[in-house]
């Protein structure tokens, strides 16, 4: 069982941390990197930082990069539960929202 990466479904935090405290051995990787100054464009811009640092976390991490959110995968999960394809819950709902 990873009581690790729990996440909003399966086992509650307090419980998976429990869970934690019992094993025998929790393993622990920390890698530092050099502070990430913005650039004046991202100064100006925050969502254009957070994007740049997100991929740059991403890429030292080699995982890609999603703009869904939160809500997206909740609400894929409820459609799965209704039996449609995973899919149809993929409407990224915070761009949606921003939107209206």
């Amino acid at each position: 069982m990873d009581t690790v990466t729990w996440t909003w479904t399966g086992l509650s935090g307090l419980y998976s941390f429990y869970l934690t405290l019992c094993q025998f051995a929790n393993y622990l990787e920390v890698e530092f990197y050099p502070v990430y100054t913005p650039s004046e464009q991202e100064k100006e811009d925050p969502v254009l930082y957070a994007n740049n640092v997100r991929n740059l976390m991403a890429s030292k991490l080699n995982l890609p990069t999603s703009d869904h959110s939160y809500e997206d995968i909740r609400l894929m999960m409820a459609g799965m539960q209704q039996s449609l394809p995973f899919r149809a819950g993929m409407v990224e709902f915070v761009k949606l929202k921003n939107q209206l």
